[in-house]
């Protein structure tokens, strides 16, 4: 069989998640990762049409070339591809930002102002709403940072804004609010931002992210809340 047919074989077994049909080919012929024609797309272009799996069809790949056959606009595609399965598939999502490590991609490219998070994408955000602090956790200890660009806090806290009111601040009645900062549900989605801001911290100065933080010392005031004062290293008086 000529390599166009064995290619598009291989794409349709990788299109459709035959991974029976698609081992069996490249445990054959491992360099069919590699090739593409006129007729044939490439196999990790193949990948993208997935509309399962792509982090589980990733990993499954890798084995083959350790993506040495994928050039880093396309890994940096592959991990916003691969960031909301997270959610059902954490372990597998680790795993695979791992091997894109290892293929020497540079995460820091999610600080670059040109890179694709303009389009309103951000992988803190994205992976701060997924609720996976460990994949968060992975992207800032390599190297992804809260800059004037890449900023986010302020947008998170608005998950505590909706447990009271959107004109919360501007409401005099300011016993109303201690009241309902005393709330499980706020408190809960007060913990849940502390935790990353916490992580945060860990890697960057307070005074780096303080821009993104204004809106939130406000409110601490406003409630006398001191664990976030002193968490972002506030003196209390005003």
């Amino acid at each position: 069989m000529d390599l166009n047919k064995q290619v598009s074989i291989l794409n349709e077994a990788i299109l459709n998640d035959d991974y029976e049909k698609a081992k069996m080919m490249l445990d054959k012929n491992p360099n069919l990762v590699n090739i593409s024609s006129k007729v044939n797309s490439n196999v990790y272009e193949t990948m993208f049409l997935n509309e399962n799996s792509i982090v589980l069809m990733a990993n499954f790949l890798y084995q083959y070339d350790n993506f040495e056959n994928l050039n880093n606009k396309l890994k940096e595609r592959l991990i916003y591809k691969a960031i909301p399965e997270a959610y059902s598939l954490p372990s597998e999502t680790i795993s695979l930002l791992n091997k894109i490590k290892n293929s020497n991609f540079n995460f820091r490219i999610f600080n670059d102002n040109f890179s694709i998070k303009n389009s309103n994408y951000n992988v803190l955000k994205s992976t701060y709403f997924l609720g996976n602090i460990d994949i968060f956790s992975f992207f800032m200890d390599n190297g992804v940072i809260l800059n004037e660009q890449n900023r986010f806090l302020l947008f998170l806290y608005v998950d505590i804004l909706e447990c009271i009111d959107n004109n919360f601040l501007e409401n005099q009645n300011l016993d109303k609010v201690k009241d309902i900062v005393k709330t499980s549900k706020y408190n809960n989605c007060k913990n849940k931002y502390l935790k990353y801001l916490k992580i945060i911290l860990k890697y960057q100065d307070v005074n780096d992210i303080i821009f993104d933080c204004n809106f939130l010392i406000d409110f601490a005031y406003k409630i006398n809340d001191y664990e976030i004062l002193n968490l972002l290293e506030v003196k209390h008086v005003r």
